[in-house]
């Protein structure tokens, strides 16, 4: 008892961060966890109760828990297995799809007659269109990742109001 009260004192930390992840394992371990922990302690009740009515002995007993327990675990395994395969496939399929979500709005930003600049929250280009190169003259791995005081993006005339305008965006 203590030895479970002291695996789950700490969530974030040892084995329990690994059944908290939201990941397959820790989908895994999340639904194995609590049969690993009862499966024993009824087997163990059952075969008691088989014993005071003698239906088997003592020594078969044991053979008998050895092997339930590896059949139930091979079993439970392989149907977790069948179900983080499934959980697998939709995520890749979200994946994929949000895949051609995003080339569909790239080729968008790309083919508009308008520039596009994606700035970040602390105004680091984070994408630079097509057409920004034709209208503005950089190349996009000249801008991206930079600030638009590292490279003469806002004329010398601009850049106090336009200074002042980002850190009241901010």
């Amino acid at each position: 008892l203590f030895g479970t009260a002291t695996l789950f004192s700490v969530p974030g930390d040892g084995i329990m961060s690994f059944i908290t992840r939201d990941t397959s394992g820790g989908y895994m371990a999340r639904r194995l966890f609590p049969l690993s922990l009862l499966m024993p302690v009824a087997l163990v009740w059952f075969f008691i109760i088989a014993d005071r009515q003698n239906w088997i002995d003592v020594i078969s007993e044991f053979h008998i828990i050895t092997v339930v327990l590896i059949v139930i675990f091979h079993i439970l395994t392989f149907l977790f297995l069948l179900l983080l395969n499934k959980a697998d496939k939709t995520r890749m399929d979200a994946l994929d799809e949000v895949y051609l979500v995003n080339q569909h709005i790239r080729s968008h930003i790309d083919n508009s007659p308008l520039a596009v600049v994606e700035w970040d929250n602390s105004f680091r280009v984070r994408w630079w269109s097509e057409k920004s190169m034709e209208l503005f003259g950089w190349k996009r791995e000249e801008v991206i990742n930079k600030l638009p005081g590292e490279w003469k993006f806002v004329h010398e005339d601009d850049q106090e109001r336009v200074g002042g305008l980002m850190s009241r965006m901010l």
